[in-house]
């Protein structure tokens, strides 16, 4: 079984770009204070495109990958519905792991494209060079109401 699958919804608008970077400007939603990750949430624009994709109550995020992230399960989300805008690099890997974190799985994910992570397995992101931006969606429902928006 995979734990990466592409989808073929519909991509983000040029004219959406600028809300993704515009995203970077608000409150950064990620419970951890770190310097791999964060977490901004998405401007209304972003929010009402994401309304249109998916049929569930979500939450839609901006999220940065600033370097190499460690192996590490979700908090909070089973699975991860992502749309990469900048991949942070020509190497970067979404890898995933056995419970011995064994290699089992590894891709380099394609951007401007929709996909989903199951966020479930253990997994981390290497070789990056930049910060690598993309939307993120998760149900609503597999998150602590304190932590919702």
């Amino acid at each position: 079984m995979s734990n990466l699958k592409y989808w073929d919804y519909k991509k983000l608008p040029h004219n959406l770009i600028d809300e993704v970077y515009n995203s970077l400007n608000n409150i950064d939603r990620f419970p951890i204070e770190n310097d791999q990750y964060k977490s901004f949430e998405a401007s209304q624009a972003l929010k009402n495109f994401t309304k249109d994709i998916f049929d569930f109550e979500h939450n839609t995020a901006v999220q940065v990958l600033y370097k190499n992230v460690d192996i590490h399960i979700d908090l909070w989300r089973t699975l991860a519905y992502n749309y990469i805008i900048d991949t942070g690099g020509p190497e970067v890997k979404t890898c995933f792991y056995n419970e011995s974190n064994e290699l089992i799985e590894s891709y380099i994910i394609k951007a401007n494209q929709w996909h989903s992570l199951n966020v479930e397995t253990r997994h981390n992101v290497v070789n990056i060079v930049r910060p690598r931006i993309a939307i993120t969606v998760h149900n609503i429902s597999e998150i602590p109401p304190e932590y919702r928006w």
